[in-house]
């Protein structure tokens, strides 16, 4: 499932424009990424890219599950 744009629009507001990236495996390690990134960049392979993850991976449309990501730990979770 895809997030809806209004969740998405409210993660944004809530991430102030950074990672929000908690994987204790990342480079970032046990803390909150706070990379920037762009709100023109989502999916695009460039500096401030980012990309929405859901953050318990069950995919539900709801802003608790929405989670703000940068292109590289957006990748890293593959």
């Amino acid at each position: 499932m895809a997030f809806s744009e209004s969740i998405i629009i409210q993660a944004w507001k809530r991430s102030g424009g950074r990672c929000e990236c908690m994987r204790v495996n990342h480079a970032h390690g046990k803390v909150r990424c706070e990379r920037p990134v762009k709100w023109p960049n989502r999916g695009i392979e460039t500096i401030g890219a980012w990309e929405v993850r859901s953050a318990s991976g069950n995919n539900l449309d709801t802003l608790e599950d929405c989670q703000i990501t940068c292109w590289a730990c957006h990748i890293a979770t593959f």
